[in-house]
């Protein structure tokens, strides 16, 4: 003889439920912190890799300038990136955002990064480039006086 059950409800109890909340709530509690170490160290190296970018560029410029012939080269400086210019006409342009990178590029006084048949700069200078979300995390491009030498320092 076969007894029916009529009065069973599929679904989960209370119980069920609170344990697996409990449970979401602890390994969740255990990967934030470990994912914002993630978010800080993915950053520095948006900021690193603008500022490995932007050295290169300027050591082409200065090897064009040092083997071509004597053609106005130059790069000229924007908040969001940076144009390159040969004989006053704008020939191309790196722009960080198109690469996916959140990178804000300052400099403190305006100038554009020019160098002599010789390899030396016209204008020596600095540039400092930062995250756009996480504060602290920067790096700095400099082109040193006479020797024109390209040095990228990290800041924190």
């Amino acid at each position: 003889m076969v007894v029916a059950r009529q009065n069973r409800q599929k679904g989960f109890s209370l119980l069920e439920v609170l344990v697996v909340a409990a449970v979401l709530a602890v390994l969740t509690s255990m990967l934030l912190p470990q994912s914002l170490v993630y978010t800080k160290q993915l950053a520095k190296l948006e900021v690193r890799a603008a500022a490995n970018l932007l050295a290169a560029d300027m050591r082409k410029l200065q090897q064009q300038a040092l083997f071509g012939e004597g053609e106005q080269r130059y790069l000229r400086s924007l908040s969001s990136g940076y144009d390159f210019y040969l004989r006053g006409k704008k020939v191309g342009e790196v722009r960080f955002a198109d690469n996916g990178w959140d990178v804000v590029l300052s400099w403190p006084k305006r100038f554009n990064v020019q160098f002599g048949v010789n390899g030396a700069p016209a204008a020596t200078g600095t540039w400092v480039l930062r995250h756009g979300k996480e504060a602290g995390i920067s790096c700095t491009v400099a082109v040193q006086p006479v020797t024109g030498r390209i040095v990228i320092s990290e800041g924190e």
